[in-house]
């Protein structure tokens, strides 16, 4: 599960909008969630 910035479209510059970036955030469900299970999935298996 990651964010998806696709529909953005960069600036001249190159870069994204701030405006645009957290527009898109505000409509995307969050993922902390799933990044702490990932997190603590990874340090079960690392335990030696």
């Amino acid at each position: 599960m990651q964010y998806d910035f696709s529909r953005l479209q960069a600036q001249s510059n190159g870069l994204f909008s701030e405006a645009d970036l957290n527009r898109e955030l505000k409509k995307q469900q969050r993922i902390t969630p799933h990044i702490i299970s990932q997190i603590m999935e990874f340090a079960e298996s690392a335990k030696g």
